[in-house]
């Protein structure tokens, strides 16, 4: 009986050490990094332990240190959507069981939300005959031509152009960050036809849409497959997966409906007797898609 105090004390020395070499500090590379002020190495450092197995009790502590490192990234490159990938971090952190984390998640996620917000606007121009005024639903009144529409959320808006009595819709879409300018005009005065043009013109500025948010769909299925081919995103890869084969679709969805509604507008112009010899245009820059319409009548 002597014998077995001094033999379970050494016993529970041995678990204990082994316990600690299996659970080392995973967050240490990536918080030297930061320390150092390499917020790149910080990043990566730290989305290397979150897919080490080992690290799974740390996965809180590293998400804010991962937070924290794309935190440093948009405020030294002035990136506003690593704010937004820093957002959605500091959201898991912030719901840690440990008290101490979540406050810390709370409040890089306050510091993060509004950057992370004025990164999702963007800015439209609507280029319209003088004395004619311009209004985009959700946007207030009618501005008049040209009218300027600064910092509101990306998306699609459907508009109307007024002038000399007569109406005309139009359609913008407004990506992130982007300097959109969509040219609306009135169609030709006088003439039979004249709510079967409407309809023309509302197919074809939805045909545009829908062409713009296929394009746009297909970048974001091109970097999803980007992403799932990186080694540090090795544990994400079915969720990834899962994302690009829902992107494909979309993307083809939108083109298919493009096509059809391009179809429709094209047949309503003929049926009218007022097909454009130009038609609608989109201009396509690299802030973004400008979508409107120019031609000779």
């Amino acid at each position: 009986m002597k014998h077995l105090a001094p033999l379970a004390a050494g016993v529970i020395a041995t678990v204990a050490w082994s316990a600690a070499v299996a659970a080392p500090d995973c967050a240490a590379p990536g918080q030297t990094a930061l320390q150092a002020g390499d917020a790149d190495a910080a990043v990566t450092a730290f989305e290397i332990a979150l897919e080490n197995p080992a690290c799974g009790n740390q996965r809180d502590a590293l998400l804010l240190g991962l937070a924290t490192a794309m935190h440093r990234q948009a405020d030294a490159k002035g990136d506003g959507r690593r704010y937004c990938d820093a957002v959605q971090k500091y959201i898991l952190v912030s719901e840690s069981i440990d008290a101490d984390l979540a406050a810390k998640g709370k409040a890089g996620l306050e510091a993060t939300r509004a950057p992370c917000d004025e990164a999702w606007k963007g800015n439209l121009t609507v280029t319209c005959p003088q004395g004619g005024e311009a209004f985009i639903e959700r946007l207030g009144g009618a501005r008049a031509c040209p009218a300027t529409f600064e910092g509101i959320k990306a998306g699609t808006y459907q508009g109307e152009l007024r002038a000399d009595g007569r109406t005309a819709p139009f359609i913008a879409a407004v990506t992130p960050g982007a300097d959109v300018t969509v040219a609306a005009e009135l169609p030709p005065s006088g003439g039979g036809g004249g709510e079967i043009s409407t309809w023309a013109w509302v197919a074809a500025g939805a045909s545009l849409a829908a062409f713009a948010g296929a394009g746009v769909a297909s970048l974001s299925t091109q970097n999803l497959a980007d992403q799932a081919n990186r080694p540090e995103n090795a544990g994400d890869f079915d969720q990834l997966k899962d994302d690009h084969a829902t992107q494909e679709v979309l993307h083809y969805a939108l083109l298919g409906t493009g096509v059809v509604l391009a179809g429709v507008a094209t047949w309503l112009f003929l049926d009218t007797g007022e097909a454009p010899e130009d038609g609608p245009s989109a201009a396509i820059t690299p802030d973004g898609f400008g979508i409107g319409w120019r031609g000779s009548w």
